[in-house]
């Protein structure tokens, strides 16, 4: 894993396999033996010692058509497995288009795979191991959800996520899968959520539905905005860095407006005003979106 992904720190592959056990915080010392973390039993322990010593680290595979249940996988095996097992699930449900470019042909698939990615690794990194419940990933005819037990973490709501310090439940867990190359280093993991659908012209994450129990990611179902999804791309060329989150919120936002003033967009990305005039100057400047008026009629 740490060699097929750009972000795995490569230093580690020079370890031996007890320095590399101990870099990652997979095990600790007691005397002269070595007993396994809570991060190394939930990212490599034997389905068997899961389930026996952290009886809560399961994750379910569900899909439905209409009322009919086409699969339902339980699983209770460690999480670097699981992240494989459910993705190699996923794609045979996850249809794809795609249109051209230039002299490329661009896949679409219906749920993005980067937000895919990311929402699963979001549940298995925030989950409450001390809760019952499995991370749940379920697609049906609206969409494609993934559940994990435990509420947001203190100082986290949906009208923040975009903005709060990043924290996490599991900071070891986390730190691990983040030198793995599997979380981003940044731990924003959840622009990459977002990123994954205004791309394409769909609808935004809906977490509307989590409680002070379960997190739920809700992907919906949507037709593709090509039109805006060349615009996208030939805006991510012009510009090597590539568009902010709140460039790509604006985008989205005015894709589904058209005309909207900062107070407006501000309301609806819950954003900040201050990061939004900035991103908005910026694609204003480049000549991607238009300014009318003045002052706050702008």
């Amino acid at each position: 894993i740490i060699r097929s992904n750009p972000g795995g720190e490569k230093t580690l592959l020079e370890l031996t396999d007890e320095e590399l056990e101990f870099a990652l915080r997979l095990v600790s010392k007691d005397g002269d033996k070595l007993i396994p973390t809570m991060t190394g039993l939930l990212l490599l322990g034997k389905s068997d010692s899961l389930g026996r010593l952290v009886p809560t680290a399961k994750a379910t595979f569900q899909v439905l058509e209409g009322t009919n249940v086409k699969v339902n996988e339980e699983t209770s095996k460690p999480i670097l497995e699981v992240l494989e097992l459910f993705q190699s699930y996923i794609k045979p449900w996850n249809s794809e288009n795609e249109f051209e470019y230039d002299l490329f042909r661009i896949p679409v698939p219906e749920f993005s795979y980067a937000a895919i990615r990311e929402g699963l690794i979001n549940a298995f990194c925030h989950r409450d191991y001390s809760m019952l419940g499995n991370v749940r990933v379920l697609i049906d005819d609206e969409g494609m959800s993934i559940t994990n037990p435990g509420g947001f973490i203190e100082g986290v709501n949906i009208n923040n996520l975009l903005i709060v310090e990043p924290h996490g439940r599991n900071p070891a867990l986390t730190d691990a899968l983040k030198r793995i190359g599997l979380a981003e280093k940044t731990g924003r993991g959840i622009d990459r959520i977002f990123e994954g659908s205004i791309v394409y012209g769909r609808p935004l994450p809906d977490y509307s539905e989590s409680t002070s129990r379960n997190v739920r990611l809700y992907l919906r179902r949507a037709k593709a905005d090509i039109a805006f999804a060349k615009l996208i791309t030939s805006e991510k060329k012009r510009d090597k860095k590539g568009l902010s989150i709140y460039a790509l919120m604006i985008l989205s936002c005015l894709r589904e407006y058209r005309r909207s003033s900062l107070d407006q967009i501000a309301e609806l990305t819950k954003l900040p005003k201050n990061k939004l005039t900035v991103s908005l100057e910026q694609l204003v400047e480049r000549g991607t979106i238009e300014a009318v008026g003045k002052g706050k009629t702008r």
